[in-house]
């Protein structure tokens, strides 16, 4: 959140948006603060489909990782990352946060 890819202005719209996406059916979305202690490092991102299906992303590309032995490590690192993650209003007041932070930085 605190690295705008395109200005403050395009960050802060996309936390607006996060902010927005945090109510929709289907979403769980969880940030983990920037002081707090990781618990994991994840040296890549990672989308986690099901028990069965991850797409790993890399510098030249994307991995598929399919089987348990594959992909149950995958897992566990999520599960300790969404332990570690602020849901819900907290999340909305982090968010809204660092927003704020990014519009005093801007000037």
């Amino acid at each position: 959140m605190w690295s705008p890819p395109d200005g403050a202005d395009v960050q802060r719209e996309q936390l607006d948006h996060l902010i927005e996406t945090i109510d929709l059916a289907g979403v769980e979305l969880g940030v983990i603060p920037l002081r707090s202690p990781m618990p994991v490092a994840p040296l890549s991102g990672f989308r986690l489909l099901d028990s069965e299906l991850v797409f790993v992303e890399t510098l030249t590309g994307e991995q598929v990782l399919t089987g348990a032995e594959a992909i149950t490590p995958v897992i566990e690192a999520f599960e300790v990352l969404r332990a570690a993650a602020t849901t819900g209003g907290d999340a909305v007041a982090l968010i809204r946060r660092v927003a704020d932070e990014l519009a005093s930085a801007d000037g």
